[in-house]
C-alpha cells in the first residue's frame, strides 16, 4: 500500500498512469513530487537479497524514496552496554545507529523519524530523566548533530525539540544547526563520489567522523576528544587534552591540498586556519592533532582544483 501511495503521489496526482502492481516504479519525473515513505515504530525491516525478505531497499516496491526507522535510546537494538554509553556521549548515540543502518548499503537515503535522548530502561516520554536540561551549553546537541558528518549518513529528526534543544527563557542550542549547516555548504555530497573517510587514528581518546570524495580530492571531517561529552561538563569533569594524528588514504602522491580548520561553536567567521599540505607517497594525508580539549572540524580541497565559493555565514535573523 505504501509503495502505491508512492505510485499516486509520483504519478496519478498528476495525471500519469504507471503500472499495476508491484515491481513498476512511475517514471515520470515532476519536480514538484513529494517524496513517500512509511513508518515502523520498531524494527528496520531493510531487504536482503540472501533471503529475499525484507521492506526497504525491495525491487517489489521502487515507488519508496526514503527508509524510516524510530530508536529513541530505551527502544533501540543496541546492548544495553552501547545504550548506557549512548546516555552520556550523545555522540555515541547518533553514530552506532548510523553504522548499524548504514551496513545495509540500500540505494534510499535513511531517516531516523524519532529519536530521543532518554534513560535506556525507561520511557520514551520520559524528558527529564537523563538530565538535559542541566546541559546549559548544549554540547549534547553539539555533539549529536555534529557527528552526523560520518559515512553512515543518517539523517536525524529529534523528536523533543522543546525542552531538550531549547527551553523557554532558560536556553536555545539552534543555532548549532546553523553552525553545522554553514560548514556543509558548497559540499557536493549528492554528486555519488562521497564515501567514509576510513581515518587512521593514532590516539583511542580521538574520535574522527567524516567522509572523502577521493575523485575530486575533497574530504569534510569531525575531529573530538571522546571525553568531550555533556555528562562530563554537567558533572564538571574536564577533559585531559589529547594528542596523535589522523592519517587519510586515498588522495594523489606529491599533490598539494588545502585544509580548512572550523570552530564548530561559531556561526559566523568559522575558519580558523588554513594550512597547504601534501599526500605522501602512499597517498596519505597526516594531520597532526595537538592539545585538543574538545572539537574541531576541517574541510579538505584539492588546491588545484574547482571548490565552492566562501561560505554563506547565514545569520538568525
Amino acid at each position: 500500500m505504501a509503495d502505491e501511495l508512492g505510485k499516486y503521489m509520483h504519478c496519478g496526482a498528476f495525471g500519469v498512469q504507471a503500472g499495476a502492481g508491484d515491481g513498476n516504479p512511475c517514471m515520470f519525473k515532476h519536480p514538484n513530487r513529494h517524496m513517500v515513505t512509511t513508518s515502523f515504530w520498531h524494527g528496520f525491516p531493510a531487504y536482503s537479497q540472501k533471503t529475499g525478505n525484507g521492506f526497504w531497499g525491495n525491487p517489489k516496491y521502487p515507488n519508496i524514496d526514503y527508509a524510516d526507522v524510530h530508536a529513541y535510546i530505551s527502544t533501540s537494538p543496541a546492548p544495553t552496554a552501547d545504550r548506557l554509553l549512548m546516555e552520556k556521549d550523545a555522540a555515541y548515540y547518533h553514530l552506532w545507529h548510523s553504522r548499524q543502518y548504514g551496513a545495509w548499503n540500500l540505494k534510499l537515503p535513511i531517516v531516523r523519524g524519532e529519536a530521543g535522548m532518554v534513560p535506556y530502561d525507561g520511557s520514551t516520554d520520559d524528558k527529564t530523566g537523563l538530565g538535559l536540561q542541566r546541559d546549559l551549553l548544549g554540547i549534547w546537541y553539539h555533539n549529536y548533530l555534529w557527528s552526523s558528518l560520518d559515512g553512515g549518513a543518517l539523517y536525524e529528526i529529534y523528536w523533543y525539540a522543546d525542552p531538550h534543544v531549547y527551553l523557554k527563557g532558560v536556553y536555545d542550542h539552534r543555532h548549532v544547526a546553523l553552525s553545522l549547516y554553514n560548514f556543509m555548504s558548497g559540499i557536493a555530497l549528492n554528486n555519488g563520489k562521497y564515501r567514509d573517510l576510513e581515518a587512521a587514528i593514532s590516539n583511542p581518546d580521538l574520535r574522527v567522523v567524516g567522509q572523502k570524495d577521493t575523485v575530486s580530492g575533497n574530504a569534510h571531517l569531525w575531529i573530538q576528544n571522546k571525553n568531550f561529552t555533556w555528562k562530563n561538563a554537567v558533572e564538571e569533569i574536564k577533559p585531559v587534552p589529547v594528542s596523535g594524528t589522523v592519517r587519510i588514504g586515498g588522495f594523489v602522491f606529491d599533490k598539494e591540498y588545502e585544509l580548512e580548520y572550523w570552530d564548530t561553536t561559531k556561526i559566523a567567521d568559522q575558519i580558523t586556519a588554513t594550512v597547504t599540505a601534501k599526500a605522501s607517497a602512499g597517498g596519505e594525508l597526516t594531520i597532526p592533532v595537538e592539545s585538543l580539549a574538545t572539537d574541531v572540524a576541517l574541510k579538505i580541497w584539492d588546491k588545484a582544483g574547482r571548490r565552492p565559493g566562501p561560505p554563506r555565514n547565514v545569520r538568525f535573523q
